[in-house]
């Protein structure tokens, strides 16, 4: 049971945190790529977008994310019965 929990929190972290640095590393990819062909090589600009498309990334996804976030809670908190009792 326990083993289990731990196996599911840890999905779901790369999950929640995964979701939005793979936006991240492909913008930056093709902000790249755009910078090296244009030879724009101006650093405030690929920050500026990376930070408004993980924001939105994470804007669009939030009910996603809190909902994974209360499932796992609620099963964290119904499986302290059992952890009670093992004792």
């Amino acid at each position: 049971m326990f083993d289990t929990l731990v196996a599911e929190g840890l999905l779901l972290v790369a999950i929640i945190s995964g979701i939005p640095l793979l936006v991240s590393c492909v913008v930056s990819l093709v902000l790249s790529v755009f910078q090296a062909a244009t030879q724009i090589q101006e650093q405030t600009v690929q920050f500026l977008v990376r930070v408004v498309t993980v924001s939105a990334v994470l804007i669009v996804g939030a009910d996603f994310f809190s909902e994974k976030l209360v499932r796992f809670m609620q099963d964290m908190l119904s499986s302290l019965v059992y952890f009670g009792q093992m004792s």
